[in-house]
């Protein structure tokens, strides 16, 4: 996994470049995995899953958490969890509002019945 992030990093870098007016040397501009830039890539992306994967274990710890929690205090957690985390891949945050939404709709519904 480590190899294919750091080559779509790299097909994507070297994509872009022209754009921001930067020209990449000609010596890496294919990726090499056995290149020193190509380890040097591969390892950077082996941190970076290794600190998504961290993220994640944690995410799925808070929506746990907030399952156990009344609709609105699971809404204020998802809320605060939007503003810094606005990029969480796989959307916990809305998975988040969406439960504490159904929450808030079961506990309507439970006063009317």
């Amino acid at each position: 996994m480590s190899e294919e992030l750091a080559r779509r990093f790299h097909d994507h870098y070297e994509r872009l470049a022209p754009i921001f007016g930067y020209e990449t040397r000609e010596a890496t501009r294919i990726f090499d995995p056995e290149s020193r830039n190509g380890r040097l890539m591969i390892a950077v992306a082996d941190e970076i899953i290794v600190d998504l994967e961290a993220e994640l274990t944690r995410l799925r710890s808070l929506a746990e958490a907030a399952e156990k929690l009344s609709a609105d205090d699971a809404r204020g957690i998802a809320e605060d969890l939007s503003v810094t985390l606005n990029k969480v891949p796989g959307g916990y945050i809305e998975k988040i509002l969406a439960y504490a939404d159904a929450l808030d709709a079961a506990e309507v519904k439970g006063a009317r019945g």
